[in-house]
């Protein structure tokens, strides 16, 4: 159930999951003007995530990976063996959309699925020679990523930055 409800220039949205109230003479330095598109985090958030996620992407493409092939393949290599399942929840990703991404793994020779591929079956997979390759190759490539002087961020604010998403990631 969502209610809207407007009172003394603040807008109350409620529904079971959030309560947001909005002063807009409260924003600093907007005198009752609507905020800055720069105060909102989550659109900062997204901004930052899409650029610097896409210079993984494009680096990690050198090598026909894309940033979740590299999560499922440290994962695996780090827990030897996963379901599907417990793939999906590493990398954030949809568990209907973990079998073609396995699928394309697969083929390429990357992971092998070890049980019968069966709805509502256990079904491990786990890394290959070739899939360690590829990691190792792409690993090198992830560190160097994590150089972000070029956008105003040296190794101490890159760490730090680190320890927050992480903080983030480990709380959902």
């Amino acid at each position: 159930m969502v209610g809207l409800s407007v009172s003394n220039r603040t807008l109350h949205v409620e529904s079971t999951a959030v309560l947001i109230g909005w002063k807009y003479e409260r924003m600093a330095g907007h005198d009752g003007e609507r905020p800055d598109l720069d105060d909102i985090l989550t659109w900062n958030f997204v901004r930052s995530a899409r650029l610097i996620g896409g210079r993984l992407a494009g680096r990690l493409g050198e090598l026909e990976l894309n940033p979740v092939h590299f999560g499922v393949l440290a994962f695996l290599d780090r827990d030897d063996e996963m379901t599907s399942a417990e793939i999906a929840r590493a990398v954030l990703v949809r568990p209907q959309s973990i079998a073609p991404l396995l699928d394309g793994l697969e083929s390429r020779g990357l992971v092998t699925r070890t049980g019968a591929r069966t709805r509502g079956q256990r079904n491990p997979v786990r890394i290959t020679t070739d899939g360690r390759a590829a990691l190792h190759a792409a690993w090198v490539i992830a560190l160097e990523a994590n150089d972000l002087r070029d956008v105003g961020l040296d190794a101490s604010e890159s760490a730090e930055l680190n320890r927050l998403l992480l903080k983030i990631v480990r709380s959902s």
